[in-house]
């Protein structure tokens, strides 16, 4: 209140002094104005004198005129007169004028000093007056401040301890809290384990409800659409198998950019059935096994790396997405010792070569790859210049195309391109010609890195691009599907990239452009010897002009060895990969193996089945017994796979890589103990005729049915016991894998070595597969599942060359407790 009285008081007092002012200021005009006023008059009476004397000046001087008659000095004189009157009157009146404006200026200045006098005063009033109530407000704000500090300061003191108060009862609330968050923790712990427990149990159950049916539940996590080709036949194969599950699984990549659509416009194209990573609950599917595209888990979810699958998968497997061929250890790294490639249930791989590329690089070892050959190629097969896209064809418009894959690596780390290298040497060559252009389909990443790395512009790549097309020396070929441009193209040229051994198969020329700033290549890089060189402007233009005219130098020595570098180029490998894993899984059942395979091997050629028990015999006691124990065994056989899976898989490897290529399409086969027709149908495909028999019917009716599946006429299979062997036909090679250990007489023995010698044709070829005794003594083995017998190596090929068989070669396959497996290749003197 005091605060608001004194600023009232305040405002009224400066209100009387504004007005006291106002009226002295008006009472100084108005008494200037009238000493004004006062002047003007005296003025203007003055004038008017002036005015009556010029008149009368004037009157006189007409009168003058009028009377000059009496002479001209009169006129004269009066005039003068009048004149020097006139100057007295206005001498008169100018010193009365100056005498008005000096009382005027005096009692202005008189008025205007007395009245600034009071002003001064009335100011300094003022002024006192307000410095005296600005003091009074200060003396009455500081109190009221102060009495309200005063007030706030006990409010904040009551308060505060209000506040300690509430906070030592929070302190002791929460202190309660976490003592009862002590309690429960370990019962959620305790229940999350239980729903860990139960789920893992459920998973089993599930798994062994599948197993007990012989059903698998498989699931492909699918990321892009250029690695595709990885999946199609494998995809194709588990959803042609009624025992099978299959799902494919979109899930995004999280590098680059790539765009997700992509791969499901592409999977859509092809009615491909799919869902996506967003809605597949893995847990809850609990497959048997899940198939990866990469091995880099940073593309992926983390709900999809390995660490996080593996929790509730029992298997995991990768199929390679490229044909890894580039070198450094960096990029050895990436092809085969991630997480992925060690804890992988299964990987499969192009060739044996590949295989032991995994021994020596993958820290797991190479136990858990199996040899399948790769996908890929199956995608390949059937694909003519028919399946061509029409806008390719029309592009191509009957030139010849080369094909040109640079890769995208331009970084100093790993400097494989030769993009920049060869663009401006390969366009300006292409454009000199009119019958031949350039299929440019690039390495999906390589423009993306150009403009990550800041070489080019978007501008500048597109300037690039469309001068090459102007030109007519260049077409874009970016479509996910590459068989396009392997079927439209005549060559390939290409720096470090799978297609260096992808485009191998299509049998036409290949130029390898070198960088020699990169890291090179890695094992595999052998059979670029065997490919044209290009790392000079000469050499890539001889290998143009050798392909336009039809020459191709290096085939024989590029073609050679396609075997060896790339197993299965059949259109199977989808199929023999789907085998594998229907059977593991089966096999194995509901049993969780370990998902690392540096944790343990999924299984190394069973040699001898039930050895581990001690073979302890050299020979049976009863031959004729075991004998007989043996053959019920095989007669009654609907499955002539006892080892583990891979093991069959590395034989027929062997067969593809050793064998195969030594058949030539004339010749006919014969096949002893052909089980249900597996390797004999391989022979089948390089052969004029194939004949198999078995002692087993279920396993022969296996074999026509396979061969029937597959439209394969060539091969013929029958039912029959060795001891019923008739035939007197001649062939070119005879196979006879895993039947000598079932012969536990001599004389069956015997009775096969003369049925050999009778049926290969001299300079004929023997191949035989078997398991032998490292020693000097035959190993007896006899379980409650079978009876073999296993003889010593020395005696066994003693025999053989006996009777005319030359030992060529001896694969081993595994080795065990003094036993050894191996494929030989004889040839009958």
């Amino acid at each position: 209140m005091r605060r608001l009285s004194l600023a009232d008081e305040t405002a009224t007092t400066r209100s009387d002094q504004s007005g006291r002012l106002t009226d002295s200021w008006h009472a100084v005009v108005e008494a200037v104005s009238g000493r004004y006023s006062e002047l003007l008059f005296a003025l203007k009476a003055s004038e008017q004198a002036v005015a009556a004397r010029l008149d009368d000046l004037t009157e006189s001087v007409r009168g003058a005129s009028e009377g000059a008659q009496g002479g001209r000095d009169d006129v004269a004189e009066a005039v003068d007169r009048r004149v020097e009157d006139l100057a007295t009157l206005l001498r008169d009146h100018g010193a009365a004028i100056l005498q008005a404006q000096s009382q005027v200026r005096d009692s202005l200045a008189d008025a205007i000093a007395g009245r600034f006098g009071d002003l001064a005063y009335l100011l300094r009033e003022h002024e006192a007056l307000v410095s005296r109530q600005q003091s009074e407000v200060r003396e009455g704000f500081a109190e009221a401040l102060s009495s309200r500090f005063n007030d706030l300061a006990y409010l904040l003191r009551e308060q505060d301890a209000a506040f300690r108060e509430r906070q030592n009862a929070a302190r002791a609330d929460l202190q309660d809290l976490a003592s009862r968050i002590d309690r429960i923790v370990p019962l959620i712990q305790d229940g999350h384990a239980v729903a860990e427990s139960r789920a893992a149990s459920a998973r089993f159950q599930a798994a062994s409800y599948r197993a007990a049916l012989g059903r698998v539940k498989v699931v492909f996590i699918a990321q892009t659409a250029e690695t595709w080709p990885s999946f199609h036949s494998v995809v194709e194969a588990f959803r042609h198998d009624p025992r099978c599950e299959t799902t494919v699984v979109v899930s995004p990549f999280l590098q680059g950019g790539y765009p997700s659509a992509r791969l499901r416009d592409f999977l859509v194209q092809r009615d491909i059935p799919f869902t996506t990573a967003e809605a597949y609950d893995l847990e809850a599917e609990a497959p048997d096994v899940l198939f990866y595209q990469n091995p880099y888990d940073s593309t992926r979810p983390a709900s999809l790396h390995v660490g996080s699958v593996e929790r509730v998968v029992p298997r995991i497997a990768y199929i390679p997405y490229g044909l890894e061929i580039g070198g450094g250890d960096e990029n050895r790294r990436y092809q085969f010792d991630l997480n992925v490639q060690q804890r992988c249930w299964r990987i499969f791989a192009r060739s044996e070569r590949h295989r032991r590329m995994f021994g020596r690089y993958c820290r797991a070892g190479d136990n858990h790859v199996v040899v399948s050959g790769h996908p890929k190629f199956d995608w390949a097969q059937g694909f003519t210049a028919d399946d061509l896209d029409p806008s390719l064809v029309r592009a191509v418009d009957g030139r010849k195309a080369f094909l040109w894959n640079p890769h995208f690596a331009i970084s100093s780390e790993s400097q494989w391109s030769t993009f920049f290298i060869w663009k401006d040497v390969l366009v300006d060559l292409f454009a000199s010609r009119e019958d031949i252009v350039l299929l440019l389909r690039p390495h999906p990443s390589l423009f993306t890195t150009i403009l990550q790395h800041g070489v080019m512009t978007q501008a500048e790549i597109d300037a690039f691009l469309q001068g090459a097309r102007d030109r007519g020396a260049l077409i874009l070929d970016e479509r996910p599907d590459y068989r396009h441009s392997f079927t439209a193209s005549v060559a390939l040229m290409s720096d470090v990239s799978s297609f260096l051994l992808e485009y191998l198969p299509t049998t036409k020329p290949i130029l390898y452009l070198r960088n020699e700033a990169g890291p090179g290549l890695n094992d595999d890089a052998e059979i670029i010897n065997a490919y044209a060189l290009g790392d000079s402007d000469h050499a890539i233009r001889r290998f143009i002009d050798d392909v336009s005219a039809g020459r191709d130098p290096c085939r024989s020595a590029r073609l050679g060895p396609l075997s060896e570098y790339l197993f299965g180029t059949d259109g199977l490998a989808g199929q023999r990969i789907k085998d594998h894993v229907v059977a593991a899984v089966l096999h194995e059942g509901a049993r969780w193996p370990r998902s690392r395979a540096r944790d343990e091997a999924p299984g190394s050629p069973d040699l001898g089945r039930g050895l581990s028990t001690g073979p302890g015999l050299t020979r049976p006691v009863d031959p004729s017994a075991a004998q007989s124990a043996a053959s019920a065994f095989w007669m009654a056989c609907n499955n002539t796979f006892l080892a583990s899976p891979e093991y069959y898989m590395r034989q027929e490897a062997i067969l593809q890589a050793h064998v195969l290529p030594l058949i030539e399409t004339t010749w006919s086969i014969l096949d002893i103990g052909c089980g249900n027709g597996r390797f004999t149908l391989l022979m089948a495909a390089c052969a004029n005729s194939v004949r198999g028999f078995d002692l087993s019917r279920k396993l022969v009716d296996q074999a026509r049915a396979e061969a029937a599946r597959r439209g394969i006429a060539n091969a013929r299979f029958d039912q029959r016991d060795l001891s019923e062997y008739r035939d007197e036909d001649v062939y070119e090679m005879v196979s006879c894998m895993g039947v000598v250990s079932t012969l536990i007489e001599d004389e069956r023995f015997d009775a096969l070595l003369g049925i050999l010698r009778g049926a290969v044709r001299q300079q004929g070829l023997l191949v035989l597969k078997d398991t032998v005794a490292v020693g000097a003594n035959d190993v007896f083995v006899s379980t409650a599942e079978y009876t073999s017998l296993y003889r010593a190596e020395a005696k066994y090929l003693g025999a053989l060359a006996a009777c005319g068989f030359d030992a060529i070669e001896a694969i081993e396959m595994g080795r065990d407790q003094g036993l050894v497996n191996k494929m030989f290749i004889f040839r009958r003197a």
